[in-house]
């Protein structure tokens, strides 16, 4: 987890679809940076690549129908089995990260 930055409250909301959900979001709050790992020396795809997590606030309520008995398939932890998405919190976003350097304040 990551200190988080203020929340982005968007004027006009997001409309945001994947295959479990469809929603309106209108709120962001940084709370995670997840780096590209590799378990046993398997293969990094892309080592520079992490992803940003937000928890996102909908801009309207919202009552998810739950989706349930489902397969997760990776290479970290296959076989997680009867799975079941409850509602979205997080859009996790590719980020490319730097180290800002203290004497210019910017990124090399």
């Amino acid at each position: 987890m990551i200190r988080p930055a203020s929340p982005i409250t968007l004027a006009n909301p997001i409309h945001l679809i994947d295959q479990f959900h469809d929603e309106l979001v209108q709120k962001f709050i940084s709370k995670l940076l997840c780096t590209p790992v590799h378990k046993d020396g398997s293969e990094v795809f892309n080592n520079t690549i992490h992803l940003k997590g937000y928890q996102i606030v909908p801009a309207l309520p919202l009552k998810p129908t739950p989706i349930v008995n489902l397969t997760s398939l990776n290479a970290h932890f296959p076989n997680q089995n009867n799975l079941k998405v409850i509602k979205p919190d997080f859009l996790l976003v590719p980020t490319l990260k730097c180290v800002v350097d203290p004497n210019t304040g910017h990124c090399p």
